[in-house]
């Protein structure tokens, strides 16, 4: 099981991960297939929202605490 600080590089990496199914996996059909470029788009969103979080946790945790 992960350490608890380790979480917003996972999250990060899942994000990324996303982003790149959807980018590149998905590109093919989604040229053809209206509801797949729809889901393209959300998955990249979601990606990128997932992406955002993670580093404001990252950011979050490297603050020094007073």
């Amino acid at each position: 099981m992960p350490g608890r600080n380790s979480w917003p590089v996972i999250g990060f990496a899942v994000a990324m991960l996303t982003v790149l199914i959807a980018q590149f996996m998905l590109d093919g059909p989604a040229d053809t297939i209206a509801v797949v470029h729809w889901i393209q788009h959300g998955l990249i969103f979601g990606g990128g929202l997932g992406a955002g979080l993670a580093l404001a946790g990252l950011r979050r945790m490297s603050q020094v605490r007073a």
